[in-house]
């Protein structure tokens, strides 16, 4: 009768310990899928799963009695026979050897690895338990309040969780996975000064620019909405759509009364809050302006969803890189993005007011270099290829060993 007892005692503190790794191992994302198809095991778990520290108190308190039960039992009944000496000893270190391999290791590996298997068949245990150990369960939780204790921890993980659980994933997903997941993390942080297109690099037309003009170039880039500016290129009136052009009720000479309004946002705005103005204004382009209200640049509903997906090409856009590898180095756009650079080449340069290949340049030499002159930074040299009237366009990056490598009067360190 004792050994049935003891066996009893080392099956339910076996049962207890799995069920409680079990529990915290629960996918609630299978259990909802199987609630939805009227599973009413599933739907009890996830009723238990919004309260936890209840279902949880009473498995760790039905654990505790079966060890200790079990723990003196084994021991009084060692002594009948070894002795008041020797019986408790053996017991001891018997009962621990057990428990400890078939009532945790083993129980707990065993559940958490068929957690979505196991726990909806001992859904009648676990009300069973739950109902004899509630005033048990009552009363620690009390005590815990008393002490201070919180209630139950949030069901929903955390940016930074789920970040976690992306890099753990490792070789499972591969390396276009990775970024993507790694831009939405990052989504509701990118301001859209990171992704705008600057100002010299936007093309637009005058305001009085004819039809010819426009189509020209909306043939020849692939275009179908174009700023318009008056005067000057940074005094940006509005945009043109070619839609309204193809479809004009009567035949135009001038793009002047086509122009649309265009939206503005502020430089220091995030991409989420944009995205959702374009699109409930049905609109795809906006005008990106700093505290002055001098206009940077523009950024597009594409600019902000390849900012996630990754360079889209429409199927007029010649795809490009802006990192093209050559036999001595790299070709790059100045405009790169510096952690797109660190990405790329394993680099770890610190944007420290600027954001782009062109701004780290710039802030070192102060001016804007010549083409053909090399700018040495640590072990990174930079040769400009070409310019634009207000900065740099294109450069050609090579890297070399810090040590040993002579400088001339174009190179510059990075403090």
């Amino acid at each position: 009768m004792i050994i049935f007892v003891l066996i009893l005692s080392i099956l339910g503190s076996a049962l207890f310990a799995g069920l409680e790794t079990g529990f915290v191992s629960l996918n609630r994302i299978r259990l909802r899928v199987k609630a939805g198809r009227g599973d009413r095991d599933a739907k009890y778990l996830l009723k238990i799963m919004d309260r936890p520290e209840r279902v949880l108190s009473s498995f760790l308190i039905g654990n505790t009695l079966c060890n200790v039960g079990g723990g003196a039992l084994a021991t009084a009944w060692a002594s009948q026979y070894l002795g008041a000496t020797l019986g408790p000893i053996t017991a001891t270190l018997g009962m621990t050897s057990i428990f400890l391999v078939f009532s945790e290791v083993v129980p707990k590996i065993y559940f958490r690895e068929r957690a979505d298997v196991m726990l909806p068949r001992f859904t009648w245990f676990i009300r069973l338990s739950a109902f004899l150990f509630k005033p048990l369960v009552h009363v620690v939780s009390r005590m815990f309040k008393v002490l201070g204790g919180e209630g139950g921890r949030s069901p929903f993980l955390t940016r930074e969780e789920l970040r976690q659980l992306v890099r753990e994933a490792g070789g499972r997903l591969g390396a276009r996975q990775k970024r993507m997941l790694d831009s939405v993390f990052d989504f509701g942080h990118t301001h859209v000064r990171e992704v705008m297109i600057p100002l010299p690099e936007v093309v637009s037309l005058p305001e009085d620019a004819t039809l010819a003009e426009f189509t020209e170039i909306a043939r020849t880039r692939g275009f179908t909405r174009i700023p318009v500016y008056r005067d000057r290129v940074d005094h940006i009136v509005g945009l043109v759509n070619v839609f309204d052009l193809l479809y004009a009720s009567e035949p135009l000479t001038t793009i002047k009364d086509s122009i649309r309004p265009v939206h503005i946002v502020p430089e220091t705005k995030t991409l989420p809050p944009i995205m959702v103005e374009l699109q409930s204004r049905h609109e795809a382009m906006a005008l990106v302006v700093n505290e002055f209200g001098a206009i940077l640049g523009v950024v597009t509903l594409k600019d902000i969803v390849e900012e996630i997906m990754g360079e889209l090409a429409d199927e007029q856009e010649e795809v490009g890189r802006p990192l093209q590898q050559v036999s001595d180095g790299y070709i790059l756009e100045a405009s790169m993005d510096i952690d797109d650079l660190n990405e790329e080449l394993e680099l770890s340069i610190d944007k420290r007011g600027f954001e782009t290949v062109a701004g780290l340049v710039l802030k070192e030499v102060g001016r804007i270099p010549k083409v053909g002159e090399v700018i040495t930074i640590e072990d990174l040299s930079f040769e400009v290829l070409q310019v634009h009237q207000y900065g740099l366009r294109r450069l050609k990056l090579r890297q070399a060993s810090k040590e040993g490598t002579e400088h001339d009067g174009h190179s510059h360190y990075v403090e």
